[in-house]
């Protein structure tokens, strides 16, 4: 499902009526300082991180990732704690996985806004919190 290069590991998967969840955590043992590049391996905290993916056989994917912060030891650095970068996947501050985010900008481009709205809500993607409530709360209930 995931490339071994990424250094992710899946550590449990739940369902719930339409949601599937997926528990990731990362393997690579060392992460480079964004700032000065130098690899890092003293783990400072973890923190969770969600991001939505495109959907799967009708269920909507979230990766719920435990993302390490470093510590960088680089003395001539500015930066003494950052958060190891997962490019390959998502961008940083990112909610959605670059597919995703690839897939709505075609989609987007293609249809233009609400028509490409609704065609991803009817694909299992959700594009906004409004689409999200469409679908899980009782038909009326937002309006």
């Amino acid at each position: 499902m995931l490339p071994a290069q990424i250094g992710l590991e899946i550590q449990s998967v739940e369902t719930t009526e339409q949601i599937l969840s997926i528990q990731l955590n990362t393997t690579n043992p060392t992460a480079k300082c964004p700032l000065c590049a130098q690899l890092a391996s003293k783990i400072q905290s973890h923190y969770p991180r969600k991001l939505a993916d495109l959907s799967w056989a009708g269920y909507f994917v979230h990766f719920k990732l435990d993302v390490r912060r470093f510590w960088c030891l680089n003395p001539q650095c500015k930066r003494r704690i950052f958060c190891e970068r997962l490019d390959q996947i998502t961008q940083v501050y990112a909610r959605r996985t670059n597919r995703l985010t690839q897939f709505l900008q075609k989609l987007a481009l293609a249809l233009g806004g609400r028509p490409a709205a609704r065609l991803a809500l009817k694909q299992g993607v959700a594009t906004s919190s409004l689409s999200e409530r469409a679908l899980f709360w009782p038909k009326g209930y937002y309006l």
